[in-house]
């Protein structure tokens, strides 16, 4: 199974993208690929991610950067990496977050051994201390579907993907098949709450979605 990785990074987060490329990397599992987005890049700032590609570009097997003038919406970001994306699954990180060195092959194996297309886990704070697990809660897609789709209506509960099962749901840092792409993007016409937006989608769509409790992410808090 071939995995993708995107990364959408804000001009101001790229401060931060060589320690989550390095966390990438020390990784049990890597990705196949890694798409990074950067937006917006002024000429001058050019070198600096031309220095960031020239160190990475051999420690993945294959490792690009698009950037771009204008200031692009993550929404927008993600659309143009999952479309160049080549792998399975892809899976979704920003640049100014940490996963658990086990984040990638974990996810690797629930999609091996569940009928998903769709996988969402928990997270912890930037500061906390990784957690570790010998059981762990996890919802399956009908029960979700059922919950979140039938109880709320054909556009779903737009307050948070996941929060009534588990409240640290990580709805921005999902993975699924890249073939759902075909018929669920994100929506550009709503940045604000595009990841859980997507969420809903690719739930609604296909009803073959996943949610576990188990904390794979260290998540930033300063959007």
């Amino acid at each position: 199974m071939k995995i993708s990785m995107i990364i959408p990074c804000k001009w101001d987060h790229v401060k931060y993208l060589e320690e989550a490329l390095d966390n990438v990397l020390m990784g049990s599992r890597i990705p196949d690929e890694v798409f990074v987005f950067v937006t917006p890049v002024a000429d001058n700032q050019k070198e600096i991610l031309a220095k960031i590609f020239d160190k990475y570009e051999k420690q993945f097997s294959f490792f690009k950067i698009f950037q771009d003038s204008r200031p692009y919406e993550y929404a927008e970001a993600k659309n143009m990496m999952t479309m160049n994306c080549t792998g399975d699954i892809v899976i979704c990180h920003d640049a100014d977050d940490i996963q658990h060195i086990d984040r990638v092959k974990l996810i690797h194996i629930f999609f091996d051994n569940n009928d998903i297309v769709h996988l969402n886990h928990s997270f912890i704070y930037y500061d906390e201390e990784w957690e570790t697990w010998e059981h762990y809660d996890r919802w399956e897609s009908q029960e979700l579907y059922d919950s979140m789709i039938k109880k709320t209506g054909p556009e779903g509960h737009f307050g948070a993907y996941g929060h009534p099962f588990c409240r640290r749901t990580m709805d921005g840092s999902m993975a699924f098949r890249r073939e759902v792409f075909e018929k669920v993007q994100w929506a550009t016409t709503r940045p604000k709450g595009m990841d859980k937006q997507f969420c809903f989608d690719l739930l609604r769509e296909f009803n073959k979605s996943l949610l576990v409790d188990i904390p794979l992410y260290k998540w930033r808090k300063q959007h």
